[in-house]
């Protein structure tokens, strides 16, 4: 509602609407219901979220941000037993976390390791900081992480060196919501999302596929 009234009152005083103005005018989508009653646009409004939602567009960046929030947490849940400047124990500990909807999964190669004990994460811990249990035991063990992009630790190990190489990591994130189309309300020059995603989004994506 900011933004239309911003280019309404250019309108009303110049009769022109600015260039960036007018870019992120016509990203809007606007609909007059009259006759719509409240619960009606109620339900609009939510199948609008859904659709947004399947729009959605998973980036590198989530993958990067979902292995810093790991090596966020690591220190406290481990107490100290894995450290989160090791791309190794970094790896391990996604891997001991498995998948909170089937708790009783456990791959071949960690029962072997837990010895009979119940698969809770102490144990899990305990048998995943043995002093066998090295890059290469986990990678013939092809050992898995449960996450759709990140599964095994070549994958892991690289987004933990974008996480320690770039110290001004948050400034990144910062810099994308800049661009989003709104910007122009905080008195910056708008870009439009698609631009946006390959200048900063889109190069994170670009290393990771082929390795990085």
């Amino acid at each position: 509602m900011a933004l239309v009234r911003i280019v309404v009152g250019h309108v009303m005083r110049t009769n022109t609407v600015p260039d960036a103005l007018s870019t992120c005018f016509k990203s809007l989508k606007i609909m007059w219901l009259f006759s719509a009653q409240a619960h009606e646009i109620k339900n609009i409004a939510i199948q609008d979220n859904i659709d947004q939602h399947l729009r959605r567009r998973h980036t590198e960046m989530d993958n990067i941000f979902q292995v810093k929030s790991w090596m966020d947490i690591m220190p406290t849940i481990t107490k100290g037993r894995l450290d989160p400047t090791k791309a190794l124990d970094v790896c391990k500990f996604a891997t001991i976390l498995g998948t909170p909807t089937q708790p009783l999964k456990v791959d071949p190669w960690l029962k072997g390791l837990l010895r009979d004990k119940p698969p809770t994460f102490e144990n899990k811990l305990d048998a995943i900081t043995t002093p066998g249990v090295t890059t290469k035991f986990l990678l013939d063990a092809k050992a898995t992480i449960a996450h759709p992009e990140m599964k095994d630790y070549k994958k892991v190990a690289s987004r933990v060196r974008a996480v320690k190489g770039f110290g001004e990591f948050m400034m990144i994130h910062e810099k994308i919501s800049e661009e989003a189309p709104f910007s122009c309300l905080q008195g910056s020059t708008p870009r439009c999302p698609s631009k946006s995603r390959t200048t900063i989004q889109a190069g994170f994506d670009c290393m990771f596929s082929f390795g990085f």
